[in-house]
């Protein structure tokens, strides 16, 4: 009995997308990824596709990587002189990143928008 492939997020598909760009030119499906980045960067719901991008790299290398991710928190440490932001887009996908607060804001990778201060 297969198992289920793991839940996929909006915030894995932003975290693992440039990766997934390497993955994909280097298994022969560059235009795919670049169509559903497309579809990402205008707010189309094409999380299925990236799925489906996933699978089709995993089947091409013959492996059985896998491309779950830990959100939460990452890249500077918990003091007054640290900046957090959120997603930038409708999705809310639950990416969080927290810098130093004099960095520029970190960049969303499915839109390419800078990610909103998150304040609360």
């Amino acid at each position: 009995m297969l198992d289920d492939p793991p839940a996929l997020s909006w915030a894995d598909v932003c975290v693992v997308k440039d990766r997934l760009r390497q993955e994909a030119r280097q298994s022969g499906f560059l235009a795919e990824w670049r169509e559903l980045d497309r579809a990402a960067v205008v707010g189309t719901d094409s999380l299925d596709g990236w799925l489906g991008l996933i699978a089709m790299i995993d089947e091409h290398r013959g492996a059985a990587a896998s491309w779950e991710i830990r959100n939460g928190d990452h890249g500077a440490d918990d003091d007054e002189d640290v900046a957090r932001y959120r997603c930038p887009t409708h999705r809310s996908c639950g990416r969080r990143e927290a810098v130093t607060a004099l960095a520029p804001p970190p960049v969303c990778r499915l839109s390419g928008a800078p990610m909103a201060r998150d304040d609360g």
